[in-house]
């Protein structure tokens, strides 16, 4: 397929009614009845908050063509989600931290940080 092609199939993934939405959709249900903001209300921060920051924010950063920052605004819940994660020290550090977390200078990597 030709570039042009990519970028609209996964638009379409993340179009109302597409299959993207429909999850996101769900994993916003989960997080706005969750009480305590986590993937998993009962464990707290676990590695399922991880995973999903690291997926959505991959998919918000510019990597896969067609997708952009703008993906997640119709999601408060995931956004919150996301700056919880941002903000938790370890990870806050680890991204503030530029030599260990994009040594290579890998554009549009801020997406991963607290306000972004």
């Amino acid at each position: 397929k030709d570039q042009y092609q990519k970028e609209e199939y996964r638009q379409q993934l993340f179009a109302p009614g597409g299959v993207a939405t429909e999850k996101l959709a769900i994993f916003e249900r989960t997080l706005a009845d969750s009480g305590t903001g986590f993937a998993v209300p009962q464990a707290g921060f676990s590695v399922a908050d991880l995973m999903y920051y690291s997926f959505l924010c991959v998919i918000r950063s510019g990597f896969l063509e067609g997708l952009g920052s703008e993906l997640l605004k119709g999601y408060p819940s995931i956004s919150k989600h996301k700056e919880m994660v941002a903000n938790l020290p370890a990870v806050k550090a680890y991204y503030a931290d530029k030599k260990r977390s994009n040594p290579n200078d890998v554009p549009n990597y801020e997406v991963f940080s607290p306000g972004k």
